[in-house]
């Protein structure tokens, strides 16, 4: 470490200590840390947006199964209403050949 210090107007510099009768003096410290670095968040970001895009691709999977169930429910209901009038038409069919005997 290395300390400056003034005494009137003259200054004086060296190792701390090795000056008596300095009135104030001055310790720097410095250091490097990289300011906006984004390396150690970009993880994260990517974790994120993976996550979201799989909510995406959830969303738009379980509409299509709600879609196609739908379309299955209302495919049923139109072939259970067919089978039905076929039923009628059976039966008022073998009523028209009983009257024509």
């Amino acid at each position: 470490m290395f300390g400056t210090g003034s005494l009137g107007r003259s200054s004086i510099s060296g190792v701390l200590g090795s000056s008596a009768g300095i009135s104030d003096f001055t310790v720097g410290l410095a250091f490097n840390a990289p300011l906006n670095d984004l390396r150690r968040e970009q993880p994260y970001v990517q974790a994120t947006t993976n996550l979201q895009n799989a909510e995406l691709q959830r969303e738009t999977i379980r509409q299509g199964v709600e879609l196609q169930i739908r379309n299955s429910a209302t495919d049923i209901d139109i072939r259970w209403r067919q089978l039905e009038d076929a039923r009628r038409a059976r039966k008022l069919a073998i009523k028209a050949v009983e009257i024509e005997k």
